[in-house]
């Protein structure tokens, strides 16, 4: 019998800047710190292909659920920046449930963030009638979506149709 995938345990994304990221994801979305660790070890070296590898982990964790975002400090070798455009093949994007799309976005702009539009917007009627999204940019440039779901789908405890 073929076990299938059941969860996702974390969402993980290097950063440039520690106390830069956690004023985005901890003071701006709100997310919690559970844990942080700092490794150098072969096991780890071996693991992200990064002969030397010495990280510093910070474990967020988004309320409410178990759901984790790991944000990766490497401290040796420092990592090099590319470029972060949504196309390009490995970009990341991370997007976060909230309640109310409007209060964190004036949260994140009174704490000088971008966003790539001037206000949410609503999502296709076709896939999320009543949703609404936008996208900000974090300290190092990665998208993340903040995105509030239909009234129906979240009072339905559900995601997606």
């Amino acid at each position: 019998i073929l076990m299938a995938t059941w969860g996702i345990h974390h969402s993980s994304i290097s950063v440039s800047d520690e106390k830069a990221s956690l004023r985005f994801y901890r003071d701006g979305l709100g997310l919690k710190v559970v844990s942080e660790q700092t490794e150098r070890s072969d096991r780890l070296a071996e693991q992200v292909e990064v002969e030397g590898a010495s990280v510093r982990c910070l474990w967020l964790e988004t309320p409410g659920s178990n759901t984790l975002l790991e944000l990766i400090i490497y401290l040796e070798p420092k990592g090099r920046k590319f470029d972060l455009a949504c196309n390009d093949i490995g970009a990341p994007h991370v997007s976060f449930l909230v309640d109310d799309i409007d209060e964190i976005c004036e949260r994140l702009w009174s704490m000088g963030y971008r966003s790539t539009s001037p206000a949410p917007q609503d999502v296709d009627p076709n896939l999320q009638p009543g949703a609404k999204t936008i996208y900000f940019r974090d300290p190092d440039g990665i998208a993340v979506e903040i995105f509030q779901l239909s009234p129906e789908l979240r009072a339905q405890g559900r995601f997606y149709r």
